[in-house]
């Protein structure tokens, strides 16, 4: 009678594979819910940044504007708020706020 005995093991059963495929699939979704908050987080951030952006030029324009400005007239309406002033090498110049 022949009697064989595996001593080293070297293949892994399927419960072994199931296993760690679930890990990993753990892991990446992890990994990939994080990169998307990161990703969101960071649009959000550069279309703050923008914003703020665009509006320092916009104040900028209008207080070297309005340095240079005479015969300011601000009317203020129900809807709107509207700036108007003359430049001497530009001619008139009109800013229109709609609230």
């Amino acid at each position: 009678m022949i009697n064989f005995t595996i001593r080293n093991r070297q293949a892994m059963t399927l419960v072994e594979i199931m296993a760690a495929v679930a890990i990993f699939s753990i892991l990446a979704a992890a990994i990939y819910q994080t990169f998307l908050v990161g990703n969101r987080s960071w649009i959000a951030f550069s279309d703050k940044v923008a914003v703020q952006k665009e509006a320092r030029w916009a104040l900028y324009s209008l207080t070297k504007e309005l340095r240079e400005a005479k015969n300011i007239l601000i009317e203020e309406g129900k809807d709107r708020l509207v700036i108007r002033f003359h430049r001497p090498r530009i001619g008139e110049v009109v800013y229109v706020y709609h609230k």
